[in-house]
Order: C-alpha cells, then sequence, then structure tokens
C-alpha cells in the first residue's frame, strides 16, 4: 500500500471551503488563508508532534532544507519573470490544484462541515 500525504486544507477543500486570498508568510512561504488555517489546525492537534522535543527546531530544519530543495527553481523564477510574486502565486495554485486533482484524494469521502 502506498503511503498517501494529505493535510487538513485538502479536508476543508474537499468540505467545500474556498481557498481565500493568497498570502505569503515569511519564512512559512506562500499559501492561501484555507491553506494556512488547516496548518495552524495541524500544528495544535497533532499528539505526535507535540509531544516531540525540540518541535520548533525540527520545523526550521526542515523549512530550510525545503528551501534548499528549490532555491535553484527560484533562481529560474526571479530570471524568468518580469512579475515575481505573481509568477510563484501561478506556480504555487497550479501545485496545490494538482494535489487536490490527484486520484486518491478524488476518492476520498467528502466530509459534512457544518458551520452554524
Amino acid at each position: 500500500m502506498e503511503k498517501n500525504e494529505t493535510d487538513f486544507g485538502i479536508t476543508l477543500a474537499k468540505g467545500g471551503v474556498s481557498s481565500g486570498p493568497y498570502i505569503v508568510i515569511p519564512i512559512i512561504g506562500p499559501s492561501n488563508l484555507r491553506d494556512f488555517s488547516g496548518d495552524v489546525v495541524e500544528y495544535f492537534v497533532d499528539p505526535i508532534s507535540n509531544n516531540v522535543p525540540n518541535r520548533e527546531i525540527i520545523t526550521i530544519g526542515n523549512g530550510l532544507n525545503e528551501r534548499v530543495e528549490i532555491d535553484e527553481q527560484l533562481d529560474k523564477v526571479r530570471d524568468a519573470s518580469s512579475d515575481r510574486y505573481e509568477m510563484i502565486k501561478s506556480i504555487y495554485y497550479q501545485n496545490r490544484n494538482a494535489q487536490l486533482e490527484e486520484e486518491y484524494i478524488q476518492n476520498l469521502p467528502v466530509p459534512k462541515i457544518y458551520i452554524e
């Protein structure tokens, strides 16, 4: 069985919550309001990560590793685009929409989210 990565932002998207405005958060990077809210919920709800000593150091280390992995691609974006902000925004949404269109996510049951 292959491992499938999902997050609370995907759950909210499946439940029909719109993405909201595009935001760029220092250190964390590009996101939208729905996905950022999902990340905050995951941060506080995940019982395993909450019990890991030095969780913040691990998280910062993971973020720096991800940044190093995409640094060359970011340099190409800077060189190729006259409007880097719009290009990165477009790349973010294309990537996120591709994640939402993956087959295993399409086959997940739709959660029932009630907000009164």
